[in-house]
């Protein structure tokens, strides 16, 4: 599509990890994320991930295999760095509870699981329902394929190619994810939900990639086909200043959907060496500085219609375009950004959210509620970010063929 860059290694074989002392934040967090129980550590849930803790209380959320999924990825780009820690055999442990309780026999990845079963009835996300997603499939799918590659082990292969054909059963006929970004496992048909996630937009092009990823791992050809179309419609959508719309009208984008997209498009770019994806992904990440993140009057989702606009804090959307900001700079070192000041104020402000524990809170919800609780998708966000930051100011040379972000 366009020329490399030119500062990317273009190593194919596995390279040692690189040596990295971990930054106090860094080494904060990750101590967090090993011993708050975020983690399940024993019981028939042993080795899934909660979706948050309420520090206040010790009261877990509910499990969820697409944050499971998250954390299998992480795990693996913390191993690579920190091959003393045991990062690995939590990823298999979590890897584990996917195929016990967050997916079925034939690929299709389920919803949250709940320890009470009467909550579980009244959520229709809840894994209680016949309901499964794209975008969880793949977030899910590409944690498998990356826990295979570090491990050796073939297990986790075999069970992402059973959702590579659940997602060709389900998703692919008739370019399905148009419109539809669910399947009804009971009744075999398409399923579309009111909210951003629960129907087609660029932001499954994330989840996407584990389609890409699969097929150059022998998946079946039309993986890969399947995954072309929807990057080439993911191009299309994009407008002329860098906003990806989130709704069908195009009026609105939500940033957290809007910031999947663009680390699609870093992930692709930085694999394929791409110029032209990475023009893209910085054009929208330019766009989201420059229209929604004014740290004195942050949007959590910009409209053209003033009812739709959503405006508020939260820390998975901060943690997400400041994780985009390194490895852009990573990629691109002559790249400007936003000014110093923007970013510091940013970080600043993300920092406001971290809790003594290590645990970073989320912010401000759609409602306007601020939980008290520790998240676990904003601190792997955050984690990333960190990593990230800390890799480029040493100046690893980074490997486009292991690049992976949560």
């Amino acid at each position: 599509m366009s020329t490399q860059e030119p500062h990317l290694s273009e190593s194919t074989t596995e390279p040692r990890p690189a040596p990295l002392s971990l930054p106090e934040l860094l080494d904060r967090a990750t101590r967090w994320l090993k011993h708050s129980g975020i983690q399940a550590k024993s019981g028939t849930d042993r080795g899934g991930l909660h979706a948050w803790i309420d520090e206040s209380t010790g009261e877990r959320a509910f499990l969820y295999p697409e944050i499971t999924g998250y954390f299998l990825t992480l795990c693996v780009n913390l191993s690579r760095h920190l091959p003393e820690d045991d990062w690995l055999e939590r990823a298999e442990r979590a890897a584990e509870w996917i195929l016990r309780h967050g997916m079925t026999s034939t690929g299709a990845v389920l919803g949250r699981k709940y320890v009470d079963p009467q909550v579980g009835r009244r959520d229709p996300r809840s894994n209680q329902h016949p309901h499964s997603y794209f975008f969880n499939c793949g977030v899910v799918g590409l944690g498998l394929v990356a826990l295979s590659e570090a491990t050796g082990n073939d297990r986790w292969r075999a069970a992402a190619r059973r959702i590579g054909s659940f997602c060709l059963q389900a998703f692919e006929p008739a370019d399905r994810l148009t419109h539809h970004a669910g399947f009804d496992l009971s009744t075999g048909s398409p399923l579309i939900g009111d909210r951003w996630s629960q129907h087609g937009g660029p932001f499954l092009l994330k989840a996407a990639l584990f389609l890409e990823r699969l097929t150059k791992l022998g998946g079946p050809a039309e993986l890969g086909a399947f995954f072309e179309r929807l990057l080439e419609r993911t191009l299309a959508a994009q407008q002329v200043n860098g906003r990806f719309p989130t709704d069908p009208t195009g009026d609105t984008t939500h940033l957290h959907s809007h910031l999947y997209t663009l680390e699609a498009l870093l992930t692709l770019g930085a694999a394929r060496g791409d110029s032209a994806l990475l023009d893209r992904a910085q054009s929208g990440l330019e766009w989201a500085l420059e229209t929604c993140l004014d740290p004195r009057r942050c949007l959590q989702q910009w409209s053209r219609r003033e009812v739709a606009i959503i405006r508020g804090v939260r820390t998975d959307m901060l943690a997400q375009t400041l994780r985009a900001v390194e490895i852009l700079q990573w990629m691109r070192p002559d790249w400007k950004g936003a000014p110093t000041r923007q970013l510091t104020e940013l970080e600043q402000l993300l920092g406001e959210h971290r809790l003594p524990s290590g645990g970073l809170a989320y912010g401000r919800d759609e409602l306007g509620e601020k939980p008290f609780h520790a998240n676990a998708w904003c601190l792997f966000f955050d984690i990333e970010r960190e990593l990230f930051g800390a890799l480029r100011r040493q100046e690893t040379p980074l490997e486009p063929h292991r690049f992976l972000i949560t």
